[in-house]
């Protein structure tokens, strides 16, 4: 099998329209960590996800690589329940994002 991944150079702006469709938005906070936040189900609850690359000191700028999630309790916004690493953006829409059948 042969690898088909394109070297399209920084991807940032494709990731970002990606997220921005599923209504995230970029986010640096305070301790300097860089992120999508935006709302998903995790294990049928509502909460906040955090995404962004793993170590969270820049926003993913590869539509390949690794990317970590944290899920956070909605009405306690710093009160992590869970976090995760998904292999690739691609990896966390489709479990979080999934496309409406049609």
């Amino acid at each position: 099998m042969t690898n088909m991944r394109f070297p399209f150079g920084d991807e940032s702006h494709v990731i970002a329209s990606l997220l921005s469709g599923h209504r995230y938005r970029a986010v640096a906070n305070r301790r300097g960590q860089c992120y999508y936040q935006g709302r998903t189900f995790w294990r049928g609850m509502p909460v906040h996800c955090r995404l962004g690359a793993v170590g969270l000191a820049r926003l993913p700028g590869d539509l390949y690589e690794a990317v970590w999630a944290g899920y956070y309790d909605l009405r306690e916004p710093d009160s992590m329940l869970f976090d995760e690493i998904h292999a690739n953006i691609f990896a966390f829409l489709k479990r979080h994002h999934p496309s409406p059948r049609r």
